[in-house]
């Protein structure tokens, strides 16, 4: 190989462009060194402020649930294979069930179901926290619920409706049709229910403080 000698042009070219890099790195260290208060203040108050301004936000926890209808593709055990489907009928039932899903009707019964489970529990579990669980306990002593039976949900459950709709206790009329808590049709009502595109499934959705809580609704 023929090493070619490298002009003196060159040369000062290259430790001139040397020369500009360490520069460029000294001015670089030397502005952090002399700015290091403003630049580390400058980092510090959007992180105390995004700290103290969400301190308070209640955490929520998305569950969600897909359910498979069959009302698109026409399927049912009488359905026949090549059966016509009538599109606006498809959507008119899909409008129709979901408004069936969120009708007061059925919110007042999930809260109710939701209830009763939760009033035969003698601790928390994967269905309450902690935290609502002895905010139930508060809400609703021990002492008070000689009715519910521990042992059987169906029998809590009848129990339970009695009460609300003949409106003999007014605690679970509070719970159910009140403006508050995880039982009431307010809290159950923003349960987001929608066709997906064009198929068969309906996605459930649904954003609760407690996660069990929100798990169970659905």
């Amino acid at each position: 190989e023929i090493a070619y000698p490298v002009s003196e042009e060159k040369k000062r070219d290259r430790n001139h462009t040397w020369n500009q890099i360490v520069m460029s790195l000294y001015e670089t260290v030397r502005v952090l060194y002399y700015n290091w208060k403003l630049i580390s203040l400058a980092c510090i108050v959007p992180t105390i402020a995004v700290v103290f301004f969400t301190a308070d936000m209640e955490k929520k926890y998305r569950s969600s649930a897909m359910i498979y209808t069959g009302i698109a593709s026409g399927y049912s055990i009488e359905s026949n294979e090549g059966q016509r489907i009538d599109y606006h009928v498809v959507n008119n039932a899909f409008d129709n069930l979901i408004s069936l899903m969120k009708s007061r009707e059925t919110m007042e019964e999930v809260g109710v179901r939701l209830l009763a489970r939760h009033l035969m529990l003698s601790q928390p579990n994967e269905t309450i926290s902690t935290e609502s669980f002895q905010a139930l306990q508060e809400y609703y002593p021990i002492e008070n619920r000689n009715w519910v039976d521990t042992a059987d949900f169906e029998i809590t459950l009848s129990r339970i409706s009695r009460k609300l709709y003949d409106n003999s206790d007014k605690l679970i009329n509070e719970a159910i049709r009140g403006e508050g808590g995880s039982y009431s049709f307010k809290s159950l009502s923003k349960v987001e229910a929608k066709r997906i595109k064009s198929s068969d499934m309906v996605q459930l959705v649904y954003e609760n403080a407690d996660a069990g809580i929100a798990k169970g609704s659905l």
